[in-house]
């Protein structure tokens, strides 16, 4: 989390100064980012009853969404 929450503040160093909102959703924009892969991968395991891998991507999801809904 520490890693794109310098990516962001670095984004917004460049950027005209933005709002705490803004600068929210642009974590969790990067947050979303960094995460689809691993919600591809739980939805990949799922499919093929690989519950072991599945819980893997789940747990590392929850790490950094622990109130993720998984849409």
């Amino acid at each position: 989390m520490v890693c794109l929450w310098c990516i962001a503040v670095e984004n917004n160093a460049q950027a005209p100064p933005q709002s705490n909102v803004e600068k929210v959703r642009t974590v969790n924009t990067l947050v979303q980012r960094y995460l689809l892969p691993y919600k591809q991968a739980l939805n990949n395991a799922m499919d093929k009853n690989d519950y072991a891998a599945a819980l893997i991507s789940l747990n590392h999801i929850l790490l950094y969404e622990p109130n993720n809904d998984l849409d």
